[in-house]
């Protein structure tokens, strides 16, 4: 907060005044205050268990077409022997397991950080739609898995014309 004198011209100084202040700003000082970081903080950083379980889960775009339903996940670091993909109804799953390597000091040197991680994931989605579980394809490149199911006839969209009187 900053203090301005005041003083008109001729005058004497009058005693400081302060600028308004924002209730909002005195809120969130008071928040900090309280728990520390405050709740504006990211959750990863009040939390860092919660930023690790986020770092493992992949992210996913879920579109939905009018013949087919498609889901990209962002695998980076698994192969497709490591993903799982299982559909039960209209619940899609994904689980993933990458195996840990052993950190042994090897012929050209030692370990000084390790930041690559390994572990498994489980992600399981809503699919909009019903699907044909038997007619979807999946494929794996580059570290995105790309899961197409075609919709099941009874939920395609139809457009119904309203006939005037």
């Amino acid at each position: 907060m900053a203090t301005h004198i005041v003083q008109k011209k001729g005058t004497a100084p009058t005693t400081p005044t302060r600028d308004l202040v924002d209730p909002f700003e005195v809120m969130d000082r008071m928040i900090d205050s309280f728990f520390g970081r405050g709740l504006t903080a990211p959750l990863s950083t009040r939390w860092p268990e919660l930023g690790e379980l986020q770092a493992q889960m992949p992210r996913v775009d879920l579109i939905e077409h009018e013949n087919d339903v498609t889901v990209k996940a962002e695998l980076p670091g698994y192969t497709k022997d490591e993903v799982e993909i299982t559909l039960d109804d209209d619940l899609l799953t994904l689980r993933g397991e990458t195996k840990e390597e052993k950190k042994e000091e090897d012929k050209e040197g030692r370990y000084h950080r390790s930041e690559i991680r390994r572990g498994s994931f489980v992600r399981s989605l809503q699919l909009p739609s019903a699907v044909k579980a038997e007619e979807a394809k999946a494929n794996f490149k580059d570290g995105v898995l790309e899961i197409v199911l075609p919709k099941a006839e009874v939920t395609k969209r139809h457009k119904i014309e309203v006939a005037a009187e």
